[in-house]
Order: structure tokens, then sequence, then C-alpha cells
């Protein structure tokens, strides 16, 4: 089995739960391999999962005004930052991409049993709730 048929195989079950808690598959262009993307409540704005040695999750913000919505977003850090505990801040000027990420401290990849890959799938689903439920209040607000 390749890499890309074992992802698919990790993210079924994820991908119907986010689903259920209401997250939307944001169609062509959606991130594959090690990621997941999802519909965000605002353009520019896009949730994302993925597994790089560890489970994480994310808030992706792009487009040409991505400076002005991550600056917003950090006028509201310390109130963010006290709800998600934890949470890394980045920005990157030649993509003109910025982002908000979660991630765990326990290990996790393909090959872990399957009790594993379940307990990387419950910390992602719930940490991706805790993630949009920590920034809603803030997405909204005007950029400029």
């Amino acid at each position: 089995m390749n890499t890309n048929t074992q992802y698919k195989q990790f993210y079924a079950p994820l991908r119907d739960r986010l689903y259920r808690a209401g997250f939307q598959s944001p169609g062509r262009g959606a991130l594959q391999g090690r990621w997941r993307s999802f519909r965000a409540e605002y353009p520019g704005l896009v949730y994302a999962v993925g597994m790089q040695g560890t489970p994480r999750v994310f808030l992706y913000l792009n487009g040409p005004d991505f400076k002005q919505r991550y600056a917003a977003l950090q006028l509201h850090r310390m109130a963010i930052d006290a709800k998600l505990q934890g949470s890394v801040w980045g920005q990157n000027q030649e993509d003109e991409t910025a982002w908000i990420m979660l991630k765990s401290d326990t290990p996790a990849a393909l090959g872990d049993t399957e009790e594993q890959l379940e307990d990387a799938r419950q910390w992602i689903a719930d940490n991706l709730i805790r993630l949009r439920l920590a920034l809603l209040p803030y997405l909204g607000l005007p950029w400029q």
C-alpha cells in the first residue's frame, strides 16, 4: 500500500467526524497527502490538519490582505493564547501566508497501531474544533 493510500485511510474517518462538526471541504485545490484542508468562515482563510511527526491543526491565512488579517488577530493574541495554550504563530512573507497552529506533543506516524492512529485522529478533531472556537470571535473583525 502506498503512502497516499495510507493517508486516505487515516483521514477518511477524521474527515467524516469533522464534517459532522460543521467543517466543509474546500473543493478543488484541497490539501492532499499528509495534509487536509477545510473551508473557514471567511475568504482567504483555510483550516488545515496534518501529520508531520506529530498531529497538527492550524488556521492558514493567505491572499493579498493576509498581513492585515494576521495583524488584526495579533491584537487579540493574549486572549486567543489564553484559550489555546501552546499555539504557534508564524508568517511567511515570500508566499504571503501566515498561520496559527497547535501541535500535539505525542508523535504519530502512519505505521502506528490503529489505537494510536485513532488517538491522533481524536486529538486532531478536538483541537481543530478548539482552534476554531478560539479564533471565530476575531475572524470577522475589520482588517483595515
